[in-house]
């Protein structure tokens, strides 16, 4: 990594080195290879180098499937400067809190990417390098937001509470637009810190609404882009009911039809991309289940490191009793470390994991099921039929004040930091 120049081993560089000739196939800027490794910007005293612009720009284009141009690396190259920055505060910031990540999981959600797009992790990085994008540069954007998303659970989740009163609030807001359509919704926000980036952000939010009217693909647009906590998973909202919107957005998603994007959406907090994926009428009843899960993680896409996968994935089944049993089957088998699913609305599930939600015993395994990242076993730990889930309810609320208690704790990392730029 040369994010940190001085502490840099000489292996890393010397590769680094020897891959700027990957320059030649997206040439972002006339310079010699030795400008690359120069400080594009220092973030209290800590350098981030041309190289690494260079490769998240490329990633970014890449990942999103944007169309290469001039004009598009200009316009883009601002944002991407801002989230390295960012990255760069939270990785500071995790630092000074005692905070790591696991290389394993890093390695994991590096396979778990490939796999979603049909690819080895030899073949993803493969594709990498012929796009000029050296693949620790990946890794360096997915350690980045394990690390931020352990800070934010340490610091600020203790700070959330929801009270009663809020809940039944929001369970009444429900209960009143039953009887409109829900939608399946996706988002890319962009945040406005200041006055001053108004401007840049606003043009930024058309340019990206333009790019996905081409043909590039939102939820890659989001993971490259988006400010939200949604980010990570693509964008992905969920199925949102009437009224669950602020208004500025709520006016807005109820002019769409399944399928259209938004305009750019301007709130006091930044700009709004909203997709409509999907719409329906609100089920009568809802049954909603807590979901664990055991999953292995192929070492490769080959048929061998499948059934592999799948034989650990049933020697594992064989060994649970009973809910309480996951997690420590899951450790001693060495599975991937996200178990527990939380509470999902079945009727959202995929049609597989929909029929596990709603008939399979409770606290029994599944069949090991392929799903995306790998082999999987379920298991339905609760399960509730009926009515507006408080459960549910409580854990949006809770997301959503997490999420504004982010976005200032942001914002207030980059007030205290000393940040110039040297490009």
């Amino acid at each position: 990594m040369l994010r940190y120049l001085p502490a840099c081993p000489w292996w890393r560089l010397a590769t680094a080195i020897g891959l700027l000739l990957l320059t030649a196939f997206v040439p972002l800027r006339p310079a010699a290879a030795q400008d690359t490794l120069r400080a594009a910007i220092i973030v209290n005293d800590e350098v981030i180098s041309e190289l690494e612009l260079i490769m998240r720009l490329r990633l970014a284009l890449a990942s999103a499937g944007l169309r290469e141009s001039d004009e598009t690396r200009q316009r883009l190259q601002p944002q991407v400067m801002r989230q390295l920055v960012d990255e760069l505060l939270q990785l500071q910031e995790a630092r000074r809190l005692g905070i790591d990540v696991d290389e394993q999981r890093v390695e994991e959600a590096f396979g778990r990417v490939a796999a979603n797009n049909g690819l080895t992790q030899e073949q993803l990085t493969q594709a990498l390098l012929g796009s000029g994008i050296l693949p620790d540069y990946l890794k360096d954007q997915i350690r980045a937001q394990m690390r931020w998303q352990a800070v934010v659970t340490r610091r600020l989740r203790p700070q959330v509470q929801v009270t009663s009163e809020e809940i039944d609030e929001a369970v009444q807001r429900i209960a009143a637009t039953s009887d409109q359509p829900q939608r399946l919704l996706a988002e890319v926000f962009l945040a406005v810190d200041s006055v001053e980036q108004e401007a840049e952000v606003r043009e930024l939010a058309y340019r990206l609404h333009d790019e996905i009217k081409k043909g590039a693909s939102f939820p890659a647009v989001a993971r490259q882009f988006s400010q939200a906590a949604s980010a990570g998973a693509g964008g992905d909202l969920g199925w949102v009911e009437a009224g669950q919107l602020p208004t500025e957005l709520e006016q807005a998603v109820q002019a769409l039809k399944p399928g259209e994007l938004s305009e750019p959406l301007e709130t006091l907090n930044g700009y709004y991309l909203i997709l409509v994926r999907d719409q329906r009428q609100a089920p009568e009843s809802a049954v909603t289940v807590l979901l664990k899960q055991i999953l292995f993680v192929p070492a490769s896409n080959s048929r061998a490191a499948v059934e592999a996968a799948a034989r650990k994935a049933q020697d594992a089944a064989k060994k649970v009793t009973g809910c309480a049993d996951v997690e420590a089957v899951a450790q001693e088998m060495g599975a991937a470390e996200n178990v527990d699913l939380g509470t999902q609305n079945a009727a959202e599930l995929p049609g597989q994991l929909r029929q596990i939600a709603t008939s399979q015993p409770l606290g029994q395994a599944s069949e090991p099921i392929q799903v995306p990242g790998g082999i999987a076993i379920f298991f339905v730990c609760e399960r509730q039929d009926g009515g507006i889930n408080r459960q549910l309810v409580e854990e949006r609320l809770v997301r959503e004040k997490l999420e504004v208690l982010a976005r200032r704790y942001m914002r207030d990392l980059r007030r205290e930091a000393n940040i110039e730029i040297r490009i």
